[in-house]
This record gives C-alpha cells, structure tokens and sequence, in this order.
C-alpha cells in the first residue's frame, strides 16, 4: 500500500501552489468549463467506457448490470487512463504528454492520486463502495455533458443568444449535485 499524500487536495494543510492544487468540494474531481468543453461524442465514448460497453447516453444496450470486473475495469480508467484528464481540460498526446495547463494537468493527477489511494487505504467494503460510487459518478457527469451538448445544439442562433446561458447554469448545477454523494463519501473518509 501506498502511503497517502498528506498534501491532499481536501486536505488543509495543502500548500497554494501549481505543484499541490487547493481544491474543495466537488472541483476535487472535475472543472465546469472544462467539463462542458467535452464534445458530445467524447463523453458518449467515456459512458462506453466507463459500462464496460454495456450503456451509452441513452442508456442500457445490453440490459446488463455492471460486474465485479467491470466496475475495476472502469475505476482503473478512471484513476489510470483519461477520463479526469478530460474533466479537467487535459488531452492526450502519445505516451504521458498531455495538452493543458499545468494547473489542469497536476489537478488531475492529484485527483487521480486521491481516488487511487483512498480506495487501497480503505477497508474492503469502503473500497468497493468507493469504486463502484467514482464509476457512477463520473458516467452521470458525461450523461450530463451529453444532455448539455444536445441543448444547445437545439437551439437556433438566435434562440441560443437567450436560452444558453441559463442551459449552461442548469448543467453546471447538475455536475454539481452529480458529484455530491462522491464529495461527502471522501469527506467522511478523510474525518476518520
């Protein structure tokens, strides 16, 4: 097991720096902007993904629910691939190089980190609870995404200079409840 980082980003001792972002609360584990910047297809894929292939924005395809293997499948994206990365405005490049911000990218890497070790510091079903509640989480915010982009590409031009604002508002509050249980589970963890 590893030792947990004590400069965690809920952590208050946590230093104001780029090297270890102060984050509270559900920016833990996602940006607004960055989060709503993610394409409709992008967040299609993650809810892929994420359901080992078993839903997509719709829904269920295969009317399976989600195994023991495809909920570590799903975390392992999660905390090892670039699923947050994406949250936070981080792309891809080949290998360990991604284009974003220095901020974006060490927020992700934190927030990886966080998961990663709350769950192999817990007691097994804390561990499984987190697992299984990170993988919820983070495919109700890419149906969110995906809700969002359909919303305004429904709307005309003209229509759109009034309705996205308040569409974008919406969304932003569904993240936000979206990421609530996740928030008050490391919350309690971190008390203990």
């Amino acid at each position: 097991m590893r030792k947990r980082n004590s400069a965690t980003p809920s952590s208050p001792k946590s230093p104001k720096s780029l090297s270890a972002p102060l984050l509270k609360g559900s920016r833990m584990f996602y940006e607004p902007d960055a989060t709503l910047e993610i394409s409709r297809d992008s967040a299609e894929g993650f809810i892929i993904l994420l359901s080992d292939g078993k839903e997509n924005a719709q829904g269920l395809t295969q009317g399976s629910q989600a195994t023991g293997n495809d909920i570590s499948l799903a975390f392992m994206s999660i905390t090892d691939g670039n699923v947050i990365d994406a949250c936070f405005g981080n792309s891809p490049m080949g290998g360990l190089k991604f284009k974003g911000s220095e901020y974006a990218v060490k927020s992700a890497s934190t927030a990886k980190s966080m998961i990663r070790d709350a769950v192999e510091e817990s007691p097994p079903s804390t561990s499984e609870r987190l697992k299984v509640l990170t993988v919820k989480t983070y495919k109700e915010c890419f149906q969110i995404v995906v809700k969002y982009n359909d919303k305004i590409k429904k709307n005309s031009i003209l229509s759109w200079c009034f309705k996205a604002k308040q569409i974008r508002k919406d969304a932003e509050k569904s993240l936000e409840d979206c990421f609530k249980d996740l928030v008050e589970l490391f919350d309690s963890i971190d008390k203990r």
